[in-house]
């Protein structure tokens, strides 16, 4: 008989939880963090709490510390950059590995290095750092301290704090809060005292620079780090909408890869602007200045800067093109998701009575508070809704729609303009107008912090008189002319128009119209064949360029509001839109108010002759008044009343013109 027993004990394998090993290894670093840091760096200086060595790379200086004591053990701050991250991401960079895509070789190869088995490349590069000599450092004297404010001149606690050593080299020590470390996520940008309420900013490399113009009157901004600053965790919002003028530093190119980093920096923060509605334009140093020539030593050699900041003179073609080396990708967000992009021109429509305006106004005012539109995402934006026809009601349906949005009292990006323009003849200038005009408001919202993106045209018909709608030659120049101002002011230009006679052709007149748009909704509507009332909207999304379209987006319904009173005392009203799913069909062959019976059918008619409270209602019926709040309740949720605050009181008002047409009937 076989005794396993005394048999040697098989090994086990260990199952562990992905989170607790990565928590186990981070742990076994920081304990060993000293002798972790002199591994990596055998180069570093080591002080009571910290290591200081130039860069992730190793190099000589004292830009980077690392901690190895205290609350912060096992953190390091790159002070040039601001970067900064835990002991498993500094073994990750450097030895140049992802600390996201390759995270899993960095565990396998710190638990090796915690088993006393680093990887042969690891203990090479070891050896070779620790073969250099370490340059003795340099005695550093703090030379200036910029102090980054906000717009009403308030420090905001982020300072960059300049030293100068021995040899004359200069380094750079971001603070926060008067401690070395880590920047805020969103990096402020320098100067916004001098240029938040300026139309035209000069945006340079350094604090320096900017200070120098910003003394000669000339708004200046400059980023966190200079031509190093992570362009993604830098604050570019300020600058919405305004003119930017880049200068860069003029750098010799490198020997080692050629490269000028000033300008090479200055396209990627072009290319970042131009996606907030900026208008840029990029300076190019006289080619005579020596290496690292910028707007400081512009200024102390007597350098005519004001010459030099001035527009160049319009050519004679008035075109302006980039080479394919001055462009740089940036995500460009649209207004609204997968639905409106950032630029162009898009057309919304319908019959008579659909409420086409009435989504455009709810659109427009969700746009400039930034609240979502069906859910999707929206990119806050400065509206200019020009109003062609109808002005006294859309400017009640304007009212009204602020209102339902909580928005009463607060301070919108948002312009309205009633004019009477043509936008169809070149003769009359109103294009221009428009244009200027558009320019005028843009420059005020970027006060507001919002740049102009949208501009509603109601209606298309309606602002270009002169054109006949079924023309090319009248309506092709006409869809030009809002291409070009979409271009321009860099907006989306978003049109109202109407469906013809037969709607089920679709948008009336020229069918360019629709093939010139980059975007096309529909507002559909459905009657009853018998009763010619309504029994459902819905909005269609009917075109889209660079997404799927072809879809119902939602159904609708309108809302009456009152918003005020006329001299009679009768109560002057205009709707709203309300997103929701059509109401149920009616029994066939009734009318709105043949659904109800009883006290419903009572309320009803009480509420049409004047608003009245729960209470008062309830006295003409003489029930109780629990019954009838019940009733009105019910009533409140088929949309045929809904209240509204008169002083103290709570009064019902009865949607007079929205009635619905299909609702079961109530007993």
């Amino acid at each position: 008989m076989i005794d396993f027993n005394d048999a040697p004990r098989q090994a086990q394998t260990r199952f562990e939880d992905a989170e607790a090993r990565r928590d186990r290894i981070a742990a076994g670093l920081k304990r060993s963090a000293r002798d972790f840091i002199r591994f990596l760096y055998p180069k570093a200086a080591f002080t009571g709490h910290d290591a200081r060595i130039g860069d992730i790379y190793g190099q000589d200086g004292e830009s980077m510390s690392i901690e190895f004591a205290g609350e912060r053990a096992g953190l390091w701050t790159d002070h040039a950059t601001g970067e900064g991250g835990d002991l498993l991401t500094l073994w990750a960079l450097a030895h140049n590995l992802d600390p996201n895509r390759d995270f899993a070789r960095v565990l396998t190869e710190c638990e090796n290095w915690l088993g006393g088995a680093p990887p042969v490349y690891a203990s090479q590069r070891h050896d070779s750092i620790a073969s250099q000599p370490r340059k003795a450092q340099q005695p550093k004297t703090l030379e200036r301290i910029y102090v980054y404010r906000d717009r009403d001149g308030k420090p905001t606690g982020v300072e960059q704090r300049r030293y100068t050593k021995a040899d004359g080299s200069k380094t750079f020590v971001p603070f926060v809060n008067d401690s070395p470390g880590m920047l805020p996520s969103s990096r402020p940008l320098y100067g916004m005292e001098h240029w938040h309420n300026q139309s035209t900013i000069v945006f340079v490399e350094g604090e320096k620079c900017a200070d120098a113009l910003n003394a000669i009157g000339i708004p200046s901004a400059s980023a966190i780090g200079g031509a190093n600053t992570t362009l993604e965790k830098t604050d570019w919002s300020p600058l919405a909408g305004k003119e930017v003028i880049l200068w860069p530093d003029h750098d010799y190119p490198r020997p080692s890869d050629g490269l000028q980093p000033g300008y090479d920096f200055m396209r990627r923060v072009g290319a970042w602007l131009r996606a907030l509605g900026c208008t840029v334009r990029e300076l190019r140093p006289p080619q005579d200045k020596p290496d690292k020539w910028d707007a400081y030593d512009a200024i102390e050699e007597g350098f005519d800067v004001v010459a030099f900041l001035r527009p160049p003179a319009v050519p004679e073609h008035g075109l302006s093109g980039f080479w394919l080396d001055e462009l740089a990708y940036a995500y460009e967000p649209e207004l609204v998701e997968g639905l409106i992009p950032a630029n162009g021109v898009g057309v919304i429509y319908g019959p008579s009575s659909a409420g086409k305006s009435f989504i455009a106004v709810d659109w427009s005012i969700r746009l400039a508070s930034g609240v979502r539109i069906l859910d999707r995402w929206t990119e806050g934006a400065g509206v200019l809704y020009f109003a062609a026809e109808g002005q006294a009601g859309l400017r009640k349906r304007l009212v009204a729609a602020r209102a339902e949005h909580g928005l009463d009292g607060v301070e919108l990006p948002f312009n309205y303009l009633p004019a009477l323009l043509d936008l169809s003849r070149a003769e009359t200038g109103d294009v221009e107008r428009l244009c200027q005009y558009a320019e005028e408001v843009s420059a005020e919202m970027a006060q507001r912090g919002r740049a102009l993106k949208v501009i509603v045209v109601d209606t298309l018909a309606a602002s270009a008189p002169s054109a006949d709608e079924n023309a090319q030659k009248d309506m092709g120049p006409v869809m030009l002319a809002f291409h070009r101002m979409a271009l321009r002011l860099g907006a989306v230009v978003l049109l109202v128009a109407h469906t013809g006679k037969d709607v089920t052709r679709g948008l009336r007149g020229w069918s360019g119209i629709r093939a010139n748009a980059d975007f096309a909704i529909e507002c559909r509507v459905e009657k009853d064949e018998e009763t010619g009332e309504t029994t459902r909207r819905s909005v269609w999304f009917e075109k889209s360029k660079d997404g799927p379209d072809g879809f119902t987006l939602t159904d609708y319904h309108l809302r009456q509001r009152i918003v005020g009173l006329k001299h009679s005392g009768e109560p002057d009203t205009t709707c709203w839109v309300e997103y929701g799913a059509p109401e149920p069909a009616a029994p066939a062959g009734k009318k709105a108010q043949e659904v109800y019976s009883g006290a419903y059918l009572q309320i009803i008619h009480i509420l049409r002759d004047e608003a009245k409270t729960t209470g008062e209602v309830a006295n003409e019926l003489r029930l109780e008044r629990s019954n009838v709040g019940k009733k009105l309740r019910t009533l409140q949720e088929d949309g045929v009343v809904f209240s509204r605050d008169d002083g103290p009181r709570k009064i019902w008002v009865l949607c007079n013109d929205v009635l619905p047409t299909s609702v079961e009937q109530k007993q």
